[in-house]
C-alpha cells in the first residue's frame, strides 16, 4: 500500500513539474523591435525582448549573427553570403533583451554599420541557442523567426559581357588612332563612370605589338566619356593627359583594353574587353610611344611620365632640389601621384624636366 502511495505521489510531482514547465515554456514570448514582415530603408540592427514568468535574464550560445541571418535566393531561404549584415549579438542592461546588431568594425565590410542590398531577409533564432536565467540547460524549445525585406536598396553589381560594336570598326587596319565611339545595341541607355587617376580605375589602357618579343606591352592611356547617343562609349586621347599628344600614329598593331566598370548596364558592369588595330606607316614623330621621346607633364595633382623604358629610373625633387621620390619604371608610362601643388623638378633618362602642379 505505502509502495502504491509513494508511486502515486512521484507521478504528481512528475506531473505537476512537466506541468509547470510547459506551462513557463508557453508563456514565453518574444517581442521583435521590427515588425513582422517590415519593408525598411536598410537594417542596422534589431532587439528581441523575451516575457515570461520566472524570467529574469537570457543568453545565447553565440556570438555572431551571420550564423541567423537569411537570405532568399531563387526562392530558397540560406544562410546569408551578404558580408554586410554579419554582426554580433549582446544582452542589453534589462538582461531580457537581445541585441543583433551590425558590426561596423569587427565583422562588417567597408566599417559600415548598417547595409541596404535589396533582398527579402529572415532572422532564425535556433532552438537551443538561447537560455535562461544563467541556466545552460533551460534553452528555449521553439525558435524566433523575423521576416524583413529592403525593397528599394542596391542590387550588387554583376559583370557582363555586353555586345558591342566600333567605330572604327574592332581589328580593322586604320591611318591613325585618335577616337573610338563604342556603341551597346542591346541597351538604350548606359553610363560612363569617371576615372580615377589616384588608383588608375576606369582608365582604358593602350598597348603597342613589339616586334621583337611578339607580345603587347602597355605604351599609354586614353580616357572614356559618354557619346552622343545615349548606349555610346567615346574613348579618345586627352591630350592634357597624354603630354601634349591627341592622336596614335606610329605603324604597329595596338590592343586597346577597357577595363571593368567603366559603362554600368543598369545595376550591372562591364567586363573587360580588347579592341584591336593595325595602324598604318606614318612619318610623324608627333606620338607619345617614341622611346626616344620622353614626355614629362603634370596632371590633376599626378606627375606623368610617358615613354619610359622598363627599369628606368625616375628622380622627381622640389624646387630646392631635395630629392622626392625615385621610382624605377615598370611600364612604358608611370604616374605618380604628389601630396601637394608646386613645382618639381622631373629626371629621367638624360632629361630633366620642370613641372607646376
Amino acid at each position: 500500500m505505502k509502495k502504491n502511495l509513494y508511486k502515486v505521489f512521484v507521478l504528481t510531482v512528475c506531473l505537476i513539474s512537466s506541468f509547470n514547465l510547459f506551462a513557463q515554456e508557453a508563456a514565453i514570448t518574444a517581442t521583435w523591435s521590427i515588425e513582422e514582415g517590415s519593408a525598411l530603408e536598410s537594417f542596422a540592427g534589431v532587439n528581441v525582448t523575451f516575457v515570461g514568468e520566472g524570467i529574469s535574464s537570457v543568453n545565447v550560445n553565440r556570438r555572431y549573427s551571420c550564423y541567423w541571418f537569411y537570405e532568399k535566393v531563387e526562392d530558397e531561404w540560406v544562410l546569408t553570403q551578404n558580408e554586410y549584415a554579419a554582426g554580433y549579438i549582446d544582452v542589453d542592461m534589462s538582461g531580457t533583451t537581445l541585441m543583433i546588431i551590425v558590426d561596423p568594425i569587427i565583422y562588417s565590410k567597408d566599417n559600415v554599420s548598417s547595409f541596404n542590398r535589396k533582398g527579402e531577409y529572415r532572422i532564425v533564432i535556433p532552438v537551443g541557442d538561447m537560455y535562461f536565467n544563467g541556466d545552460r540547460a533551460n534553452t528555449n524549445t521553439e525558435e524566433y523567426v523575423l521576416n524583413f525585406t529592403i525593397p528599394n536598396g542596391y542590387v550588387e553589381a554583376k559583370e557582363i559581357e555586353a555586345a558591342f560594336t566600333a567605330n572604327p570598326e574592332n581589328n580593322s587596319t586604320v591611318s591613325e588612332l585618335r577616337e573610338i565611339v563604342i556603341t551597346f545595341p542591346e541597351y538604350e541607355e548606359i553610363v560612363v563612370n569617371e576615372p580615377d587617376l589616384t588608383t588608375g580605375a576606369n582608365i582604358p589602357l593602350v598597348y603597342k605589338n613589339d616586334d621583337s618579343t611578339g607580345s603587347f606591352l602597355h605604351c599609354a592611356y586614353m580616357m572614356a566619356r559618354a557619346g552622343k547617343e545615349a548606349n555610346q562609349l567615346v574613348l579618345y586621347i586627352d591630350p592634357s593627359f597624354a603630354g601634349g599628344f591627341d592622336v596614335f600614329d606610329q605603324k604597329g598593331a595596338y590592343m586597346i583594353r577597357v577595363p571593368k566598370n567603366v559603362v554600368k548596364f543598369g545595376y550591372d558592369i562591364n567586363a573587360v574587353f580588347d579592341l584591336y588595330y593595325t595602324v598604318g606607316a606614318s612619318t610623324s614623330l608627333n606620338t607619345p610611344m617614341e622611346k626616344e621621346c620622353i614626355n614629362v607633364y603634370g596632371y590633376k595633382g599626378n606627375i606623368v611620365v610617358n615613354g619610359c623604358e622598363q627599369g628606368e629610373c625616375i628622380e622627381i625633387y622640389n624646387i630646392e632640389g631635395a630629392l622626392l621620390h625615385t621610382i624605377l619604371a615598370t611600364s612604358n608610362t608611370e604616374c605618380i601621384t604628389m601630396l601637394s601643388g608646386g613645382i618639381y623638378i622631373v629626371k629621367v633618362a638624360n632629361e630633366v624636366v620642370k613641372v607646376v602642379l
